[in-house]
């Protein structure tokens, strides 16, 4: 589980990374030159009513929305840790993931800080994603939540 402030201290720790509340949903963003890649996102009308009509509900908590480094990245975190990501209808065919702060796991997320600034140590997200889905197993370990902005090269 991770709270919103150890959110705040992993995304203001990337190079040149601003943090402001959204005038649009009144939530946390972060932005680096290349634009926002990680926000809190709450529920809309039509989202809920969207996951009732497929059978599912919007997690307890904060969600975050996270950016992902295109589709295919997104694909493998979805298909990787279903227990720490998800889609809504309103986020098919854009490159981010939702994932509620109660299912994250702070330590991994510190971990994938290092791999933005040095391209050696990549988030595991970028090396899953380099791989086809069809080589992809559930992760063992627990979920954890997956920090990938937009490339700062």
């Amino acid at each position: 589980m991770m709270m919103l402030d150890e959110v705040r201290a992993i995304c203001l720790g990337f190079p040149g990374v601003t943090e402001k509340i959204s005038g649009h949903g009144g939530g946390v963003t972060w932005r680096a030159a290349q634009g926002q890649f990680a926000w809190e996102r709450g529920p809309r009308k039509t989202d809920l009513a969207q996951l009732a009509d497929l059978g599912r509900t919007w997690p307890d908590g904060t969600v975050l929305a996270i950016r992902t480094d295109g589709l295919e990245a997104k694909a493998a975190l979805l298909q990787t840790y279903p227990d720490t990501f998800f889609e809504i209808p309103h986020f098919e065919g854009y490159p981010a993931v939702l994932s509620a702060l109660a299912t994250a796991d702070p330590t991994l997320a510190r971990d994938h800080h290092r791999g933005v600034a040095d391209p050696d140590h990549a988030p595991p997200a970028r090396r899953v994603a380099r791989r086809p889905a069809s080589a992809l197993r559930p992760a063992r370990a627990s979920p954890a939540l997956t920090w990938v902005p937009p490339r700062l090269h």
